[in-house]
């Protein structure tokens, strides 16, 4: 879903921007290719604003932001009128979306301390690819509109640094590409620039570009009838097919679900509903297929390594996948890239949270999981029920919740603040159990084609229910 907005007016925007009422991040880029949304229609983006798109979409992960803005370069014909009137357009957002409610105009006290800003200005203005970005610096740096010391400027250029150009103010450069299809993450320096926190599954879906695009992969192919044959052949391909899946994962996966092919094949199409091309938040190519009950438990599995560096409450039974043909049936319904990437990010932190130890003994609250109904249901059963108070809380998580629900106003408290009293420096977007559920249900009710989603996620006593509506008999048992 694309939020960006133009600003200050319809009409005649300087700029593009989204915002939101939480977050502590601000990232501003001045770049002549600024109107993001006339530059994309349907799954078509202008290759010129490849390097735009993917920070773009990398931020829509990053819980901490407050806002994105993408302002015009200034032509060079009027270098000093144009930068002051995008430098007031910027002053004004930044305002707008920081300012404390006593803010006073024109000062620098009237922009809350506690936010940190990301400017990033290209080099170049328009085809005859004139020199201007430092120019605009120049001004930037005379109207100081954000307090420097919480401020970092860079260079973004298609091509990274200009040869012979001196850079009068010593900034780093870095790189955009050009292409849609070429470098489709932003690199690592960048990130680290902008002080990014790798969010929850980030590793799988980095790892896993091009899996599903017989273009782009030679081993994680598309059709499981080309994996199915590296098995029957024993091939090498076998190996490493494994050996990427694992990794990407960051699990190791029982010998024994390697050796039966209906294993691999249900363990290859979960994964297409949770990463590589055909994952509807990890593509530019407009997948359409989301969490799914095997996506699900693949995400489980994760969290529980993570947490405890085993995955064997989860994997106690050798032929865990095997007579599980619909585990592909949708939790989640086909979401935009942002708001499937939260969704997989809301559920990574649900289980994190019902998983994780209670009281002082630091073991795994998981005592056991298995499908249902041919794989249309996951069932993982815990060491602690809901109805109940953990040993360091006067209230159980039921209490708890119908408080939280009983508000008008569902929400969770911004993690910076809660990171900053609790020391806690988890890469994750929910708090605690409670956070972790409202936010899991909120982005349940996201779909691209109406509202609400086809799966359940729910908990009865010591058992977390993970459920798609798809194939589901309700009361049947067996299935």
């Amino acid at each position: 879903m694309l939020d960006l907005r133009p600003y200050p007016t319809e009409d005649n925007p300087i700029g593009f921007v989204e915002d939101r009422p939480r977050g502590k991040r601000v990232i501003i880029v001045i770049d002549d290719l600024f109107d993001l949304p006339n530059c994309y229609s349907d799954n078509y983006k202008h290759p010129a604003t490849s390097g735009l798109w993917k920070l773009y979409d990398t931020v829509q992960t990053w819980d901490l932001r407050r806002g994105i803005g993408f302002f015009d370069l200034p032509d060079p014909t009027q270098i000093e009128e144009r930068s002051n009137a995008i430098i007031d357009a910027i002053d004004d957002w930044v305002k707008l979306i920081c300012c404390d409610e006593d803010c006073e105009e024109g000062s620098h006290s009237s922009v809350h301390e506690e936010y940190s800003y990301y400017v990033l200005v290209d080099f170049f203005f328009g085809n005859e690819a004139h020199l201007v970005g430092h120019k605009f610096i120049d001004y930037w740096k005379k109207r100081q509109i954000v307090p420097k010391e919480h401020e970092k400027l860079a260079y973004f250029s298609t091509t990274g640094a200009y040869p012979g150009f001196v850079d009068p103010h010593h900034l780093p450069v870095f790189q955009k590409g050009r292409g849609i299809n070429q470098q489709e993450q932003l690199s690592h320096d960048l990130k680290e620039w902008l002080d990014f926190e790798s969010v929850p599954l980030e590793r799988v879906w980095e790892k896993s570009v091009g899996w599903f695009d017989d273009a782009k992969s030679n081993v994680v192919r598309h059709d499981f009838s080309s994996i199915e044959q590296y098995f029957i052949d024993k091939s090498p391909k076998a190996t490493k097919y494994k050996q990427v899946i694992e990794d990407a994962l960051g699990v190791k996966f029982p010998d024994a679900w390697w050796q039966d092919l209906e294993s691999v094949k249900n363990i290859h199409e979960s994964l297409k509903h949770l990463c590589g091309e055909v994952f509807c938040g990890n593509t530019h190519l407009g997948g359409c297929r989301n969490v799914s009950v095997g996506a699900a438990y693949l995400i489980a599995l994760k969290v529980h390594q993570e947490l405890y560096g085993n995955i064997d409450a989860l994997a106690s039974s050798p032929s865990f996948w095997k007579g599980s043909p619909r585990i592909t049936s949708a939790v989640f319904s086909i979401q935009g890239k942002a708001e499937a990437k939260s969704s997989a990010i809301a559920l990574y932190d649900f289980f994190y949270h019902t998983f994780k130890y209670r009281g002082s003994l630091k073991t795994s609250q998981v005592k056991t999981a298995f499908f249902e109904q041919g794989g249309v249901v996951l069932k993982i059963q815990l060491k602690w029920k809901a109805t109940e108070k953990a040993s360091d809380r006067s209230k159980s998580l039921v209490q708890m919740l119908m408080e939280r629900f009983d508000s008008e106003e569902i929400d969770a408290p911004d993690p910076e603040d809660f990171r900053k009293f609790s020391g806690d420096t988890r890469p994750v977007v929910a708090n605690n159990t409670r956070d972790a559920i409202s936010r899991l249900w909120r982005n349940m009710m996201f779909n691209s084609n109406g509202f609400m989603s086809p799966g359940v996620v729910y908990m009865e006593k010591d058992e977390i229910i993970i459920a798609s509506t798809e194939y589901l008999v309700w009361g049947d048992k067996e299935g």
